[in-house]
């Protein structure tokens, strides 16, 4: 803030000898009046001074009666720079003597007046003129002519540094004669006296607070900091929250202090020796007061359940809530998720649970940082109950003969061995007792349970020839014949029917064996009716091996061009599976190809069997087909084994390629450097002979 100063004049005119009395303003009982424009130098004492001479030297004004209007001369008073005059209220009087010379015995009618003016670098602006004027267009040589003006406080107000006050004389020409008239201003009767300046210091002491800041505080505020500054600093002092006023120190920070939730209003002030107060202000806010949570809704199965679980809970606070955290740990470890709104004040958070025991709380924060927990909720969700299903689609006892279909959800044991890859097809038993089990393990989610059933295959009648009923043994004694056979299959394309007969009896030839094959009539079918052939082409594979078959599809219905699933499936000796498989083959009739497998690295050595069976729209029959296949263990040597090798990979073929060679080249060189040698031997021989 620029400094600002107050200057003063207080003019007085003395008199002498005159018949009236000035007003004016009176100190010491001197009179001052304000002086001529060519005395403007203003010294730092009271002077007396004649001006006489300086007022002769006002330029003469010659006035041509034919012209009307106001005519004035130049500056009579400029002032110092100065920004305002105060206290100097009231009439100032003017006297002046003028000359008028005057041709003819008609003269003008002419006012005298002046006017008060302001003059800075862009221009004159008139700020008043005098309230009374002159007639003297009558008067004679030499005549004294006194008038007044009033000077009120607002008429030289405003004015800045730079800027001057002044006054200027003027005639008012009101009624023109045809005569000229030339004015002169004079004043050899008057002296005028001139007193220094006087200084007013009119500026406020310089303060601003530092801290606390037009903000929001999550601390309680207590210090104050603020700067100060005055040429003539007096005091300073200081309240909180419109309390009791507190002096300070200028220019002492505050500690200590005790600011309230909410809103505050700090305040401090600074005076100078002239009686200048300023003061400063800052409205800041304490909120220290954390989001507070209410209304905790949850609802936890007690079993698990695939559905989802919601945890609900309000939070507010004055300031407005920031952010609303979900903590769980049902995912196994905790984790912090987002809450969304659900309405005015409510966060809700949904997910699907595991079974086991858990917890969840909630946290909140407002936009100052302030942060606030819920409760720790702990709660248990038990596993749920699954229910194992266990099907044959034949009733036991069955006949030996009778295909079965077995069904399951979940891992299938015949005797406790493990037959999951008959889930869904068609076998046939032998005679027997067999203890059926579905079993659904436990789980993350699920208890165990399982469904079993004992099912009893009984032998075949068959049929039983006894021509001759028995016959005589080498050895002595008999035995006899009891023949058993399967249905007639279907009849193929080509009329033919055949099925599989057996002796159940004692004796050990074929004798009388019931036909095995016999003509028929083959009716297309309308749909798809698939056969597959499976060919294990190296039944014997050296361990690391992969497993190569090929696969024959033919369709012996109507229906063509169909895309047929395949379903592969490995397994052990103890019917263990170790490998599966799918994939989809277009068949337009018949279709034959090689598929290679990649056996498990940590197969054991031994026997396994390859089922391949095929699934199609519309199908009315199950097609299976299975192979067997033997992993040997490798061979040491240089070279790998060939044992079981139908079909070279390009793998194979590439890297006896690359050894074949490399012998190749070996022999070569071992041969070169044989008969090199040898006929080196040969020369040498034949020179000690000639020696």
């Amino acid at each position: 803030m620029k400094k600002k100063y107050l200057f003063a004049l207080f003019f007085n005119v003395i008199l002498f000898s005159l018949d009236y009395v000035s007003a004016g303003f009176v100190d010491n009982a001197a009179t001052y009046w304000m002086h001529n424009k060519s005395d403007s130098q203003f010294s730092a004492y009271r002077q007396l001074r004649n001006v006489s001479t300086e007022l002769a030297m006002i330029t003469p004004a010659s006035l041509s009666t034919n012209n009307l209007g106001i005519f004035c001369w130049g500056d009579n008073w400029t002032s110092p720079n100065f920004t305002s005059i105060t206290s100097v209220s009231g009439i100032w009087n003017f006297s002046l003597n003028y000359t008028r010379s005057t041709t003819g015995s008609r003269t003008p009618v002419l006012y005298l007046f002046a006017r008060i003016f302001k003059l800075n670098s862009t221009g004159r602006f008139e700020i008043a003129n005098s309230t009374q004027s002159a007639n003297v267009g009558g008067q004679t040589t030499n005549t004294a002519v006194l008038w007044g003006y009033n000077l009120t406080d607002s008429s030289l107000t405003n004015l800045s540094v730079g800027e001057r006050a002044g006054v200027q004389f003027c005639i008012n020409v009101t009624t023109a004669r045809n005569r000229n008239a030339n004015i002169y201003w004079e004043n050899s009767t008057r002296s005028f006296v001139v007193i220094p300046l006087q200084y007013f210091d009119a500026s406020s002491p310089n303060l601003n607070i530092t801290y606390p800041l037009n903000a929001t505080y999550n601390i309680s505020v207590s210090s104050l900091n603020y700067t100060v500054s005055d040429a003539n600093l007096q005091a300073c002092w200081y309240n909180l929250n419109g309390t009791i006023n507190i002096t300070i120190t200028c220019g002492t920070n505050l500690t200590g202090l005790t600011s309230t939730e909410g809103s505050n209003i700090w305040r401090v002030y600074a005076n100078d020796t002239a009686g200048n107060i300023n003061s400063g202000n800052v409205f800041f806010t304490v909120d220290t007061t954390p989001p507070q949570w209410s209304n905790i809704q949850q609802n936890i199965p007690s079993l698990y359940s695939a559905n989802l679980s919601y945890f609900n809970i309000a939070w507010t606070d004055s300031g407005g809530i920031g952010i609303v955290l979900f903590e769980g740990n049902f995912s196994g470890v905790p984790v912090n998720y987002t809450m969304y709104l659900i309405s005015g004040n409510t966060y809700g958070f949904n997910a699907t649970l595991p079974a086991g025991t858990f917890y969840w709380k909630s946290h909140a924060n407002d936009f100052y940082g302030n942060l606030n927990s819920s409760p720790t909720q702990m709660f248990i969700i038990n596993k749920a109950s699954q229910t194992a299903t266990l099907n044959i689609n034949e009733s036991s006892p069955i006949v030996y003969g009778t295909w079965v279909n077995v069904t399951c959800n979940g891992e299938l044991f015949r005797n406790d061995a493990d037959f999951s890859s008959e889930i869904g097809h068609s076998i046939l038993l032998n005679a027997g007792n067999y203890n059926y089990s579905c079993r659904l393990y436990e789980n993350e989610n699920y208890s165990y349970d399982d469904d079993n059933l004992t099912f009893k295959v009984n032998q075949a009648a068959g049929d039983i020839r006894l021509s001759p009923p028995q016959q005589n043994l080498s050895g002595g004694g008999s035995c006899l014949y009891n023949w058993s056979c399967t249905e007639w299959n279907k009849c193929s394309q080509e009329g033919k029917q055949t099925r599989t007969c057996w002796n159940l009896g004692t004796c050990p030839n074929r004798y009388n064996a019931p036909k095995t094959e016999q003509n028929c009539a083959y009716l297309a079918s309308e749909k798809a009716l698939f056969d597959i052939v499976l060919t294990v082409i190296n039944p014997q594979i050296i361990l690391g091996e992969n497993l190569t078959a090929k696969i024959s599809l033919v369709n012996y219905g109507n229906k063509t061009n169909l895309n047929v699933t395949l379903n592969y499936t490995i397994t052990d000796s103890n019917n263990k599976t170790i490998l599966r498989e799918k994939e989809i083959v277009p068949v337009e009739i018949q279709n034959e190809f090689i598929k290679e497998f990649v056996l498990p690295s940590q197969i054991a050595l031994g026997e396994y069997k390859l089922f391949v069976e095929i699934n199609y729209e519309g199908q009315e029959k199950e097609a299976v087909s299975q192979g067997s296949f033997k992993i040997l263990p490798k061979k040491q040597g240089f070279f790998p084994s060939l044992i079981g090798k139908a079909i070279w990979t390009d793998s194979d073929k590439r890297n006896y390629l690359i050894t074949g060679t490399s012998l190749l080249v070996i022999i070569m060189i071992v041969v070169y450097i044989l008969i090199k040698k040898s006929i080196r031997e040969n020369k040498q021989s034949i020179k000690y002979k000639n020696g």
